[in-house]
């Protein structure tokens, strides 16, 4: 409701008439149609006298007949008409739709312009006049954009790069493992100078919204690394016998990822 907004709104209304009006004691109702875009609507109006003098009833509105921009996303801000309008109850799961006071008319809804990795294509919703004008909700739905893609890759690649230079076949927090019986990572130092080597990078990455900004982060299409590393095979007995020897492990990734603004943290699982 201010110049900014409604300044790029469209199809506003263009006439009004007033066709009743009805005074009891102190207050009043006045009927009237409000012309946009070739279709009439009526309103009503209520009014009260406040503080009346002998020549002036000081007539006053009562509850003005409000129209209401019915929005349903999962985002916090969305753009309203080029300008960025926080919704009231913040985020919500995007089911539920937010209401923002409106005058009558035509607005373009989109993704507030702060979202860096969130990105939605614009919709028109149009406005009527009054409390009795219901109209759809402007659909705002935010998807992963390229940014989102590339910064889940950016992580993607420093937790294998940290994984990668573990010296243990069992590096803790990492989505792949080759556990050899007896190995280092269980305190017998049967295996040694282990080196890891990611041969296939995970693919089909898939984003899907959990709602509050966060995302379920998963891919479909598993990796693979390698281990390779030296082996006692003695199992004990007499002089230790190294063995070098390899073991593939799949690299299975998810996380969870939060975005706020132009912020975006992700968790993975394990």
């Amino acid at each position: 409701m201010t110049n900014a907004v409604y300044g790029k709104a469209s199809n506003r209304p263009d006439s009004f008439s007033i066709t009743t009006t009805t005074i009891t004691k102190d207050a009043a109702v006045v009927r009237a149609e409000v012309n946009q875009g070739g279709v009439k609507t009526p309103v009503a109006f209520n009014l009260v006298k406040k503080d009346p003098g002998f020549l002036d009833p000081h007539w006053s509105l009562q509850n003005p007949p409000m129209s209401i921009l019915w929005v349903k996303t999962t985002a916090a801000t969305v753009r309203v008409n080029g300008v960025d309008v926080a919704l009231p109850g913040g985020k919500s799961d995007g089911q539920s739709a937010s209401g923002l006071p409106a005058f009558p008319g035509t607005y373009t809804v989109g993704t507030a312009a702060t979202s860096k990795y969130l990105s939605a294509d614009p919709v028109q919703v149009t406005v009527g006049p009054g409390h009795s004008s219901f109209t759809q909700p402007a659909q705002v739905t935010p998807e992963p954009n390229d940014a989102f893609a590339s910064a889940v890759g950016e992580h993607v690649d420093a937790l294998l790069a940290r994984c990668t230079a573990e010296t243990v076949l069992g590096p803790a927090g990492c989505p792949f493992s080759a556990l050899e019986y007896g190995d280092s990572s269980d305190g017998f130092g049967d295996v040694r100078n282990v080196v890891w080597k990611v041969t296939a990078a995970p693919g089909l990455y898939e984003a899907d919204s959990l709602g509050n900004g966060t995302w379920r982060v998963t891919y479909g299409k598993m990796g693979m690394a390698l281990a390779t590393y030296d082996h006692d095979v003695s199992k004990g007995v007499g002089a230790p016998d190294w063995k070098q020897e390899s073991r593939y492990a799949g690299i299975n990734l998810g996380g969870t990822a939060t975005v706020n603004n132009d912020e975006m943290s992700l968790s993975f699982d394990g």
